[in-house]
């Protein structure tokens, strides 16, 4: 099990699943405080996850979370 401490108490402002790509299905988080949590589901079976703010541009990426 992996935990997000960073994305905790945080207020969910938009949930999106995008799965047109069966291969690699991303649930993409809005928080009301600006920040993005992205999580997408590979074919190794492994949970890539970001937290991300994007405030113009580029997103910034806040924290990654990679497979153990």
């Amino acid at each position: 099990m992996t935990e997000f401490h960073e994305v905790a108490n945080k207020t969910i402002r938009k949930l999106t699943i995008f799965d047109e790509d069966a291969k690699t299905p991303e649930i993409v988080i809005e928080l009301s405080d600006g920040t993005i949590f992205t999580a997408s589901f590979t074919t190794t079976a492994a949970v890539q996850a970001a937290l991300t703010v994007d405030e113009g541009g580029e997103p910034q990426v806040i924290a990654a979370y990679r497979p153990r």
